[in-house]
């Protein structure tokens, strides 16, 4: 307790108590809502990071040209997708969540938005069909990759595992006539080389911005998923323009 006392008094109460609660608050209800209350005050004092820094650069480089359609993949229970809502007041969010559990919550939370939001109980490979997904400890670590992909990962242990729908994104692409993306936001916990090889159309003729996770440590210390991401990005025409939390790349 002295110790904290002391560094209060060091450094302020802002950055030893407040700013940790709203970076690390994920857990607690209360600690969210007030994590959303003072958000504007960290982004006063520190800058704007993460999504927020996304959503400025996009209507930066869009200008008055509107955000119409989003997609957030590995929507959660839909932080992210009321971020971008709340954003982008013009624009339809297509979320997906393959499990079960954080679909509900997502329905249940983003309701009040009416049409606005289209949430689909499934996630995107490069395959079509039902596949395993592992369910972890921390739920938002659950993954389509196996558990012994995660021993390196200190913390992190099954729960359970479920069946999930899986399709390609170019075929939802497709089937629901989709002529542009201006977003795209995947964290889908080291599939993303994946998610990307099912959309290769997509990614090439369809979208505008990327804000992506990339965890290539999920399949181990040896994986290159991370430069193939990258060049399939590049390839399809994006240049990286910064990592903000994750990574965002851009067209515009």
């Amino acid at each position: 307790m002295k110790n904290l006392i002391n560094k209060i008094k060091k450094e302020g109460i802002i950055k030893c108590i407040l700013l940790p609660l709203i970076s690390k608050g994920d857990t607690c209800f209360l600690v969210k809502v007030g994590r959303d209350f003072i958000r504007p005050l960290k982004h006063f004092i520190c800058g704007k990071d993460d999504i927020y820094r996304v959503i400025d650069e996009i209507k930066e480089r869009k200008g008055k040209e509107e955000v119409k359609i989003i997609f957030d993949v590995g929507a959660a229970v839909g932080d992210r997708t009321i971020t971008l809502l709340k954003s982008f007041p013009k624009a339809t969010v297509y979320c997906f969540e393959p499990l079960v559990v954080s679909y509900q919550q997502l329905v249940k939370r983003t309701v009040s938005y009416g049409n606005r939001v289209k949430p689909f109980n499934f996630g995107f490979y490069n395959q079509n069909g039902r596949i395993d997904f592992y369910v972890i400890s921390p739920r938002n670590s659950s993954s389509i990759l196996p558990p012994q992909d995660f021993r390196k990962e200190k913390g992190l242990r099954e729960i359970s595992k479920e069946k999930i729908l899986v399709v390609k994104l170019d075929d939802f692409i497709n089937e629901h006539k989709i002529e542009k993306i201006d977003l795209i936001k995947i964290d889908v916990e080291g599939v993303e080389k994946e998610v990307i090889e099912g959309g290769v159309n997509g990614f090439k003729n369809k979208i505008d911005n990327v804000y992506i996770e990339i965890t290539p440590m999920r399949k181990g210390l040896h994986s290159s998923d991370y430069i193939k991401v990258f060049q399939y990005l590049h390839e399809a025409g994006f240049t990286l323009v910064g990592n903000y939390g994750d990574y965002y790349f851009s067209k515009l």
